[in-house]
């Protein structure tokens, strides 16, 4: 604390540097470029479900090992988003060098068997199938939002990416957000199973969905054209 006074004292002595007073703008706006929008459109229903998943295992997902299990242990209720969360950064390891378009696919083929086979195991009862569930859900979950946020961003010019960046986070967090908000509420009326079975069974439709919308959306999108350099470093570069 005394160093960095005795710098900010010094400060008062130094002659500024910066002598253009523009404002600096912070807001970059929330849009999809045009060149974007069909890969947008088709990545959407896959970020959606990435998200809400994340927002299922995380808040309900401990109730429901407890409940399957017959068990009041905590480290059985927490090994749930651990194994999501775990599963989904080995998946993004193995596959990052993939391309966003496969990646896209193997987490859509994911997100879709994961949630059905948590609606099979939450209807005969088995922790087991319940923890299998979610090391598939959990693949999905790291390889579908790295190929949806990798086919976005490489179609915007740097000036639009940070735009389309944001529109990427509304759907995201929206999606992380607002149906848990709602599964809470109805789980107070029909209880936690019902609640469960129901959201994932409207994630594994999400999820195919995307797959379909995956699958028909051209793979030869031209990514945006990266920003020139000034002749002195295109010449360092191709030395």
């Amino acid at each position: 604390m005394t160093a960095v006074l005795l710098l900010a004292g010094v400060g008062l002595f130094v002659d500024e540097t910066v002598t253009d007073r523009t404002r600096p703008r912070l807001w970059s706006g929330i849009a999809v470029p045009k060149q974007a929008r069909p890969t947008f459109l088709a990545a959407v229903p896959c970020l959606a479900a990435t998200l809400a998943l994340g927002g299922l295992y995380l808040s309900l997902g401990p109730s429901l090992a407890s409940d399957l299990s017959h068990s009041h242990n905590h480290l059985l209720g927490g090994g749930v988003p651990a194994m999501l969360c775990g599963t989904g950064a080995l998946a993004i390891a193995a596959l990052r060098s993939w391309s966003p378009r496969n990646c896209m696919i193997v987490g859509c083929v994911s997100l879709t068997a994961g949630p059905a086979l948590t609606v099979a195991a939450l209807s005969i009862q088995n922790a087991g199938l319940f923890y299998a569930s979610t090391v598939i859900a959990g693949v999905g979950f790291g390889v579908g939002y790295l190929g949806a946020f990798r086919s976005l961003v490489s179609l915007a010019t740097p000036e639009h990416r940070g735009a389309l960046v944001s529109a990427i986070y509304v759907v995201a967090y929206t999606a992380f957000s607002l149906p848990v908000v709602v599964a809470g509420v109805i789980d107070t009326h029909i209880g936690l199973r019902d609640t469960a079975t129901g959201f994932c069974a409207v994630l594994a439709v999400l999820a195919f969905t995307a797959l379909i919308a995956t699958l028909r959306t051209p793979a030869t999108a031209k990514s945006a054209a990266p920003p020139q350099l000034p002749a002195g470093l295109n010449d360092l570069q191709s030395s």
